[in-house]
């Protein structure tokens, strides 16, 4: 397993992408960290997480975990339609390498 870095490339671009305020992925052309040279011509996964109430980080990534129930490695889905895209976006990859975070709160309370 590689040892994970903060890509400030990767951050800033999915912080503009949160800054949309849409629960939809960004397109892969706008996920990609060429423009640096450590982490040249990345593309990058993405998960999205919205709560009508305050979560931890610790929290929102539990949440992307418990996914795992759902998952079979080298099968994929337990079930059929089983969700567990979050989970291996997070933990299952060891060519992962890189790590960044876009926030925004909407309800208009800091």
């Amino acid at each position: 397993m590689m040892k994970m870095e903060w890509c400030p490339a990767a951050a800033e671009n999915a912080q503009n992408w949160a800054n949309q305020c849409t629960l939809s992925h960004s397109p892969p052309n706008l996920r990609g960290t060429s423009n640096t040279t450590l982490f040249s011509d990345v593309l990058c996964g993405e998960n999205l997480f919205m709560s009508s109430a305050p979560f931890s980080w610790s929290d929102v990534l539990q949440a992307w975990y418990n996914e795992e129930k759902n998952f079979e490695y080298g099968t994929g889905a337990k079930m059929k339609g089983a969700m567990f895209g979050h989970y291996t976006q997070v933990d299952i990859w060891c060519s992962d390498f890189t790590a960044d975070i876009g926030n925004i709160d909407v309800s208009g309370e800091t």
